[in-house]
């Protein structure tokens, strides 16, 4: 999810020279009931103080972009893309396969919600002890039509 913020307008809210640096708070929040990890970008002439957040069920983390105001007549916007993922591995194993490409995190945690749902399946049902008959005895089927007719 990307976030457009309006630095040119919160400058001039709060009286902020051009070239200054605006501090602008940046907040997450999760409503979910797992903890979410949250990856940040920004533009290049902007920095974030975190730009990795743990959030909480039920809480709201916030951060503090750092971008230098626009001249008076620019309206500038600054963009911060945020990543979200569920907390299942580590933070620094998400990390890494972030670097590879942000889809991998989410493949990766796919994959083990689906290994550890089959894995708990089977523990419950468990393997079939079961005597399994086989019908087939080498018996050719001309025989065995008759047989069944036989006992009819």
């Amino acid at each position: 999810m990307t976030h457009e913020i309006p630095a040119g307008e919160i400058a001039d809210e709060n009286n902020i020279k051009p070239g200054e640096t605006i501090d602008i708070p940046v907040s997450a929040s999760n409503e979910g009931l797992i903890t979410v990890f949250i990856m940040l970008e920004t533009s290049d002439n902007s920095d974030l103080s975190d730009q990795t957040l743990e959030v909480v069920s039920g809480k709201k983390v916030t951060t503090t972009l750092s971008t230098p105001a626009p001249k008076s007549t620019e309206s500038q916007e600054v963009m911060v893309s945020e990543n979200r993922y569920l907390l299942l591995l580590p933070s620094d194993v998400i990390m890494i396969l972030y670097k590879f490409h942000p889809l991998a995190p989410v493949v990766a945690i796919n994959l083990m919600l689906i290994f550890g749902i089959m894995a708990f399946t089977l523990g419950i049902a468990g393997e079939s002890n079961r005597r399994k008959r086989t019908v087939s005895r080498d018996v050719p089927l001309r025989y065995r039509v008759k047989r069944y007719f036989r006992k009819k």
